[in-house]
């Protein structure tokens, strides 16, 4: 699906400040066709890793999430393909990819969407680098 993208910025996002039970999950690239029972999937995708993040793991990837600097203005209409999830207290929080098509969709208690454009060279896509490449 081509998306484009809400340009205002951190609607929300401050409320992942106080969370604590807090899980990034790598995705497959394609959408599942047939499901599979005990394995999970977050939009249709398969989970490929729960990655258990330390203490100071969570708390700097919500500080680079949260901080506005990592989002631009809407300029690019890109295929939407998630990457990652973030959950928090086994909820689903956000969808992002930091490569093809920068940017974080937002997933507010309400269940609407709120999408944010990622600058090419964001903190977040530093952090998740950091985190995927250590705890391989």
């Amino acid at each position: 699906m081509i998306f484009t993208m809400s340009c205002k910025k951190g609607n929300g996002l401050d409320s992942l400040k106080n969370a604590t039970n807090i899980h990034l999950l790598y995705l497959d690239a394609l959408k599942a066709k047939t499901f599979k029972e005990n394995v999970k999937y977050i939009d249709d995708r398969k989970v490929l890793k729960d990655f258990n993040l330390s203490k100071s793991d969570k708390e700097k990837l919500i500080e680079v999430i949260i901080k506005k600097d990592n989002y631009e203005p809407i300029s690019r209409k890109c295929e939407h393909e998630p990457v990652y999830a973030l959950m928090v207290d086994n909820k689903l929080v956000a969808l992002f990819d930091v490569e093809y098509c920068p940017y974080l969709q937002y997933i507010k208690e309400d269940g609407s969407k709120e999408t944010f454009q990622l600058k090419t060279n964001s903190l977040i896509k530093k952090e998740i680098k950091k985190i995927v490449y250590s705890l391989e």
